[in-house]
């Protein structure tokens, strides 16, 4: 808010040099008086320096912890897509919804484990946050880790190509949320649109909490959704709401490119596909198929069942009556 009394506070300067140069027998006309203008502190607490310096060092820590991972997953989806590994899971009835939903979970199981053990060190350092927050934001940073590495594995044919490629996306991923809040340290609509980025959410989250625990406050429920700057209303909580939608954005973004982005081998869909309607009663129109040519089959096994029973079953001789006198049959 000072900035805008800018010119004011110049125009008021120079008034009060005038004055005080007239006042003055033997100074200078006018008087050579500077004034500086500083914010008020925010929030205006007693300051925890250990607390800030670790803070700092996790901004850097959150990219090399992860890095390896990322790379890791992204290698494992476009290796299999190299040796056709998926396309033949796909002949044999393995749905994308089951591929991909495995897939997650193992990753997912993995990184949380990996994030849980980050927050239980992190508790000596930032010992004024809530160790459930702190869980939830390393979860749900996995999450969309995950979701953007699946994502950057639809733009690769190569495993090889793909490590490196994803190494250096990584970190260029990660500089405008590095450097915004030397930018704007005030704020702005510009924290929103970086926090698509996750490890640029990442780093804006080191930010707040670098705010909250300097300040001896801590990342809690108290402080989850109040503002790290006066000029902006981005706080701690709106980070994890986008890192939950970089999650779905990400997820859609992997659907949608795994279905357009040119192979080797079998056939892509137009880009304008989402749009089409036939696709869509395509999809419907063969689920419906695979059930009920399912339940044809289940049912027409039973008849040709029925008749291999009866036809397995011995055909038992008619009764013959035997004369004891004659030794003739009836």
């Amino acid at each position: 808010e000072y900035q805008r009394y800018w010119f004011f506070l110049n125009l008021q300067l120079v008034i009060d040099r005038a004055l005080l140069g007239g006042q003055q027998s033997n100074a200078t006309y006018p008087s050579g008086l500077d004034v500086k203008v500083k914010p008020f502190p925010w929030p205006a607490k007693q300051e925890d320096i250990g607390a800030a310096s670790a803070a700092v060092l996790l901004n850097l820590l959150l990219v090399y912890a992860f890095m390896a991972p990322t790379r890791a997953v992204v290698g494992s989806i476009v290796r299999e897509k190299e040796l056709r590994l998926r396309e033949g899971m796909r002949i044999l009835g393995l749905s994308e919804a089951a591929y991909w939903a495995s897939w997650s979970l193992t990753h997912w199981l993995s990184l949380a484990a990996s994030g849980l053990l980050c927050a239980l060190v992190g508790r000596y350092p930032f010992r004024h946050s809530s160790l459930a927050l702190m869980t939830a934001f390393y979860w749900l940073f996995a999450a969309a880790l995950i979701s953007f590495s699946y994502f950057l594995s639809t733009l690769f044919t190569a495993s090889r190509v793909a490590g490196t490629a994803t190494q250096l996306l990584y970190a260029l991923s990660m500089i405008p949320g590095f450097l915004l809040p030397l930018v704007r340290p005030y704020g702005g609509v510009s924290w929103y649109i970086v926090c698509l980025s996750p490890t640029s959410a990442a780093s804006l989250m080191a930010a707040t909490l670098l705010n909250w625990e300097r300040v001896a406050a801590g990342v809690t429920l108290d402080t989850l959704w109040l503002p790290v700057t006066q000029g902006s209303s981005f706080c701690t909580g709106s980070v994890l709401l986008l890192l939950a939608a970089d999650v779905v954005l990400f997820a859609a973004l992997t659907w949608y490119c795994d279905k357009v982005m040119p192979t080797s081998y079998g056939q892509v869909l137009p880009p304008w596909f989402p749009l089409q309607p036939s696709y869509w009663r395509s999809g419907s129109r063969s689920s419906q198929h695979s059930s009920t040519q399912g339940s044809s089959k289940s049912s027409s096994h039973w008849p040709n069942n029925q008749r291999n029973s009866q036809r397995s079953t011995p055909l038992l001789p008619e009764a013959v009556h035997v004369d004891g006198e004659q030794g003739q049959p009836d």
